[in-house]
């Protein structure tokens, strides 16, 4: 529902991606792609959120987890944009754009790679913030 309302709004057409992607050079980077945009080398991210979480797109903000989500399946799919497509709260529609960021995604190769070697091959558990 979201990728078509999106095509609708935007103008874009969209394919299904239904497809798990890992990246040619990280083994251990893996994106689920909801829909690639057609004609462009480009992907859709949909989200679906609680109507209270609207304050995190005023303007032409986006949640900070959903660019680096964007960053992150970019560098997996080779794509130089993406889309976020959200609903909040069945009222309220929006989508924006993030463009590429190779310096940004520099940093998560970086951080997933180590906690890839560091936890996971290591067996090792992720150490949680204990004051919560």
């Amino acid at each position: 529902m979201i990728a078509k309302e999106y095509s609708l709004r935007s103008n874009k057409k969209v394919r299904k991606g239904n497809k798990q992607l890992i990246d040619e050079q990280h083994e251990f980077m893996v994106a689920n792609i909801n829909r690639k945009v057609v004609g462009e080398n480009s992907i859709l991210i949909c989200k679906c959120e609680n109507i209270f979480l609207s304050m995190n797109w005023n303007g032409e903000d986006i949640p900070a987890s959903y660019v680096l989500e964007a960053q992150h399946n970019m560098s997996v799919s080779n794509s130089e944009k993406c889309y976020i497509a959200s609903l909040l709260g069945d009222k309220k529609f929006v989508y924006k754009e993030v463009l590429r960021d190779d310096k940004v995604i520099s940093m998560i190769v970086k951080i997933e790679k180590d906690f890839w070697v560091n936890n996971i091959l290591n067996r090792v558990p992720h150490k949680t913030d204990e004051r919560k």
